[in-house]
């Protein structure tokens, strides 16, 4: 009778799916990205820093029709038509940033799109009028350098935690967005002190804003250090995985809800302005402070009802 040979790693390539734990393919990617067996070490709390940095950036300039209808003299519909444009460079960005991510590791991504965040806030200094295409491709370039800031760190966070704790952390890592809510319009309402806005009032939000991205991307930095890069490997027609995992309907909620939360970040000013209201910091505070905490109420709550019924109770 043959002796039993050594136990058989999951890892190796030729283990019948049955018999491994896990899939091979999923414990590669996820050790080569660095699978650690506690999440909450300084990887995570440099994401944190990382992402809370970016969203103090990005609240800075909810005062951004100060901007367009305060000093460039544009109108509201101006200010929709950026804003509005710019989002398609969003939609696009979220587009490729999978298979950005798949060539080159969510480090690179992540990085290259802190850049494009500082170059987008450094290219606001030097618009000085609505007409043009200028103002346009500034705020595309804002909205897609966001976009794939964002979409890199929830990847590269939810591939260094077991599965069955990615719920978890990336309901976790979503609170420092919440953080960055409270700070940044805070700081963007110390920059406008005069009824009468100024260029340098102006200037000095977008300085503050790409002092915050520098801040972000040492951070991104420093929680990616040492990431391998994975495996290129076959990929599916991009068309295929949208239908398969991205049906209609799931657009479509999705679509609603970015029309929702995205409106006050743009016309809240303009709204207050009428009714003579100076700041904006307070909803923001309030805002802020309620999805904190139920944000980290409920951080696991998908574990114990699953996914669709906590989705039908947020939309409803």
């Amino acid at each position: 009778m043959n002796a039993p040979g050594p136990p058989r790693d999951p890892s190796d390539g030729d283990m019948p799916p049955g018999d491994a734990p896990i899939s091979a393919r999923r414990f590669e990617r996820r050790m080569n990205c660095g699978e650690v067996a506690n999440p909450y070490g300084s990887a995570f709390w440099f994401c944190y820093l990382a992402n809370t940095a970016l969203m103090i950036a990005v609240s800075i300039l909810f005062r951004y029709a100060d901007f367009v209808i305060g000093y460039l003299g544009g109108t509201e519909q101006d200010l929709g038509l950026i804003v509005g444009i710019g989002m398609i460079g969003a939609i696009l960005m979220r587009v490729v940033q999978g298979v950005g991510i798949d060539h080159y590791g969510p480090r690179t991504v992540w990085l290259i799109c802190l850049l494009l965040f500082i170059a987008s806030t450094g290219w606001h200094l030097l618009i000085g009028s609505v007409d043009g295409p200028s103002i346009y491709l500034a705020r595309a370039l804002f909205a897609t350098s966001v976009a794939g800031c964002f979409g890199a760190s929830l990847t590269y966070i939810s591939l260094k935690v077991p599965p069955q704790r990615v719920a978890e952390m990336v309901g976790t890592l979503g609170t420092s967005g919440f953080v960055g809510l409270a700070i940044g319009p805070a700081i963007g309402d110390l920059f406008f002190s005069s009824e009468t806005i100024t260029r340098g009032e102006i200037n000095r939000m977008f300085v503050a804003a790409a002092v915050m991205g520098c801040v972000s991307f040492v951070c991104a930095a420093a929680a990616t250090r040492g990431q391998t890069r994975r495996e290129r490997r076959r990929r599916p027609p991009l068309l295929a995985v949208v239908r398969r995992y991205h049906p209609g309907v799931v657009l479509l909620v999705a679509a609603a809800m970015g029309l929702g939360v995205g409106l006050p970040h743009v016309f809240l000013k303009s709204y207050v302005d009428d009714l003579d209201i100076p700041r904006i910091r307070t909803f923001f505070w309030i805002y802020a402070a309620t999805a904190f905490l139920v944000r980290i109420r409920t951080r696991r709550i998908t574990e114990q009802l699953g996914f669709r019924p906590v989705i039908l109770m947020g939309l409803g």
